[in-house]
């Protein structure tokens, strides 16, 4: 009897541990603007220190823990439309390169393997 109750039991801890420790994708707004939305993967969003849309000059403002060596924009349907050197942990865009539509983001993060990812909605 005990070797059964174990075996429920640890099949059960097994089980929850496996679902604790996969991370669905959550977003998180970082900005809301009448003009921009920008929203992160909650995962992702201890890399920025900013980001932001400067409405006076229409700029979006990204600035990170680390040196960003590139950044990647790529339109609705998912087509490369620019690739950007930074070689900073700060950047300003113009929000006039991407116009109307969602966007997202491709940043190249210095120690990071993977490319970070953030979604723009701009009207």
């Amino acid at each position: 009897m005990k070797k059964s109750i174990f075996t429920i039991v640890l099949s059960v801890l097994l089980s929850v541990a496996g679902i604790a420790s996969t991370n669905p994708i959550k977003k998180v707004t970082i900005n809301t603007d009448a003009a921009v939305t920008m929203s992160i993967d909650i995962t992702n969003a201890d890399l920025f220190e900013t980001a932001e849309f400067d409405a006076d000059r229409n700029n979006l403002v990204f600035e990170t823990n680390a040196s960003i060596s590139f950044i990647q924009i790529f339109n609705q349907d998912g087509e490369l439309e620019f690739q950007l050197p930074v070689m900073s942990n700060k950047v300003t865009i113009s929000q006039s390169i991407m116009g109307d539509g969602e966007y997202k983001l491709g940043f190249m993060i210095e120690g990071l393997t993977d490319i970070q990812f953030m979604d723009i909605s701009a009207k």
